[in-house]
This record gives C-alpha cells, sequence and structure tokens, in this order.
C-alpha cells in the first residue's frame, strides 16, 4: 500500500477524480493520526475495501435513415472508452447481437438494409476486458430520400400555392403537409397516388380553411412507397418552404 493523500480532521470524503483507470481494481485502507506534542500517533488501519472503474452508459444514441439501404447511429462519447461495440436486437426474439466493433468514434453506418424495415440498435462502451452498460435502443429505418428542388410559388389573384419537385427512385407517390396555423404542427393536406406527379396546386389548409391572400402556409412534401404489407413507409421530408398566397 501506497499513502494517496493525507486529509485534515474533519474532511471525510475524497474524490479519486481522473486518478484510476477504468478496468483496474483498487484497494484501499484508511487511518487516523493525531499529533500529541511533536509525537504521531496512528491508529490500526480499517479493513481494506477494493473498488473496479466502470465504463458509463452509452447516451443520445440516435438512429437516422442515411439512404434506402443504410442507417447511421450517432451518440455521445463515453469517457475512457477506447471503443464500442454495436448491437442488432432481433424484434422477434430479442436476441441482441453485436454486428460491429468501432474505435473511439461517435458514428457508425450500417449498410445493405431492407427500404422501409425497422431495425433494433444498442451501442455499448469498452476499453480493454472492461465494458459499460448498453444504451437504451433506438428504432432505424432506411427511407425514401427527401424529394430534391422543392420549389413554391403564388400566382396572383388566385389564393393558390404551386409546389413542384423532382421525382424520387422508388417513389408510389407523394404526399404533401402543412403548418397548422394554430398547432404549428404539420398535418398531411394531399396524397398523390402517382410516382410520375411532381407538382401539385395547394389552396386550403388541412382543415379545409381556404388561403386568402395575405396568408403564410409552410409547406413540406415527402415521397412514400406501398410495403408489401399494404402498408405506407413514407419518405424523408423536403424542408419547409414557406409563401405569401397572392
Amino acid at each position: 500500500y501506497a499513502k494517496i493523500i493525507t486529509r485534515a480532521n474533519g474532511a471525510a470524503v475524497y474524490t479519486l477524480d481522473n486518478k484510476i483507470s477504468v478496468g483496474t481494481t483498487y484497494y484501499y485502507k484508511v487511518r487516523a493520526y493525531c499529533k500529541v506534542g511533536t509525537e504521531l500517533k496512528e491508529s490500526a488501519f480499517s479493513n481494506a475495501i477494493t473498488f473496479t472503474p466502470e465504463l458509463g452508459k452509452v447516451l443520445n444514441l440516435k438512429a437516422t435513415s442515411a439512404s434506402t439501404s443504410s442507417v447511421k447511429l450517432t451518440w455521445t462519447a463515453v469517457a475512457g472508452a477506447t471503443g464500442y461495440d454495436i448491437y442488432q436486437v432481433s424484434a422477434s426474439t430479442g436476441k441482441s447481437t453485436c454486428i460491429a466493433s468501432v474505435g473511439a468514434v461517435v458514428t457508425y453506418t450500417q449498410y445493405g438494409l431492407v427500404l422501409g424495415t425497422e431495425y433494433i440498435y444498442e451501442v455499448k462502451a469498452k476499453k480493454g476486458t472492461a465494458a459499460g452498460a448498453k444504451s437504451d435502443q433506438v428504432i432505424g429505418t432506411p427511407l425514401l430520400p427527401k424529394p430534391n428542388k422543392f420549389t413554391l410559388t403564388a400566382t396572383t389573384g388566385t389564393s393558390q400555392l404551386t409546389a413542384g419537385w423532382e421525382a424520387v427512385t422508388g417513389a408510389d407517390g407523394y404526399r404533401v403537409l402543412c403548418r397548422d396555423p394554430s398547432t404549428l404542427r404539420y398535418t398531411l393536406i394531399q396524397t398523390l397516388n402517382d410516382s410520375n406527379l411532381t407538382s401539385t396546386v395547394i389552396d386550403a389548409y388541412s382543415d379545409g380553411t381556404p388561403f386568402v391572400a395575405g396568408d403564410m402556409p409552410s409547406i413540406r412534401v415527402q415521397a412514400y412507397f406501398t410495403k408489401s404489407d399494404g402498408s405506407i413507409c413514407v419518405g424523408q421530408a423536403a424542408s419547409q418552404i414557406t409563401c405569401e398566397v397572392k
């Protein structure tokens, strides 16, 4: 044993920040002392205790669509970690399988996935043989990309807006969204069941209230495709455009 610190009377807490390493076991003893004149009197040592620092849990794990066949994971770095293990969880069995190991980075992209399929992920920090707790689970889904060259124009005297965009490969159609003036949330106002349609005229909010001159609707558009089970999988939405009605 080596003395690491001497504390004054009444100071019963000592923090070992930045003085210990993850995965290493440390043994500690404590004893009291006092001075009698010029002589130092020391008590017997306490019983020894052991402590092994552990890596923290991965936090802020997020999964986003990187393409129609890939998902990108990002997370917050864990102090002391030299790498991370990436796990994929079976939706049917709950079994967690390590699919990749990376170094001291905070991102990983999985390729070769199926468009519109949900994938469940966990990430765990590691250093040598030591490992932290797994992150909370997140779900990532490869999606259709947002439509490019999205435009929104007003035609004077009509109280109408015309939205246009480039076709998205793999789309079965498009959905047009408008921000509700009262809730500020985007709601569906049109579904275009034709992949060849790349423009539409908009003249009302989702509740049917017609646009009037001076209104400033915010519009977004997203592609969708129909999965084999008949359900709809919507893609990423184009950034909103706000346009004054004339």
